[in-house]
């Protein structure tokens, strides 16, 4: 996964728990690596601006399934990484997205909430028992999830819409744009795209 604030300020995650950020330097020299302290996978992280104190926030998630890591949430600040997280779980995470200061939310085997990435993760009961692979929102009153048997969920901010627009199959991945939504999947080892506009 990658995530940044422009083409000179980025991070890139990845297996055994690599972490890497470019400050946009030439020839090369701008890449550094940063101690993440897991060698589990990191499968996703985000960012975003903290309005109180015009900072960046960033976080990311790290799972291998079946590890007996478990799940965790860790933060980069100031390229030094802290675990904020560990569900002792042995796998279920695979996607992070949030408001900070506000509603943080994890998916994977579950969809889990929080007020504060260090404070008390509430496992949801109101979207179905499927793995759920991808989060994206335009903000605390538009957010889509997807995940197995294809599912696709909305929450306006107070409550979830569930929609599964085919029979068989999954989707891995959701973006949101505005008034477009955008999920992929496959099945029957063909690829599908679903495209959703308010």
């Amino acid at each position: 996964a990658i995530w940044g604030t422009s083409s000179k300020d980025f991070y890139v995650v990845g297996n055994n728990g690599n972490i890497a950020h470019y400050d946009g330097s030439p020839s090369g020299t701008g890449w550094k690596k940063i101690e993440s302290g897991t060698t589990l996978p990191i499968r996703d992280l985000f960012g975003a601006r903290d309005n109180r104190s015009g900072e960046y926030e960033i976080l990311c998630v790290a799972d291998s399934y079946g590890s007996l890591e478990g799940s965790k949430v860790l933060s980069i600040k100031n390229n030094i990484v802290r675990e904020l997280w560990n569900d002792g779980r042995p796998f279920g995470l695979d996607a992070i997205w949030f408001v900070p200061g506000r509603r943080y939310i994890v998916v994977g085997d579950g969809l889990w909430e929080a007020r504060s990435p260090e404070g008390s993760w509430v496992l949801s009961s109101n979207l179905p028992m499927l793995h759920k692979t991808s989060i994206d929102a335009n903000g605390l009153n538009d957010i889509f999830v997807c995940g197995a048997f294809w599912l696709l969920a909305h929450n306006n901010g107070v409550s979830w819409q569930t929609y599964f627009p085919f029979e068989s199959g999954s989707f891995t991945a959701v973006v949101l744009k505005g008034n477009m939504v955008i999920a992929v999947g496959g099945a029957d080892n063909k690829a599908l795209v679903l495209i959703g506009r308010r």
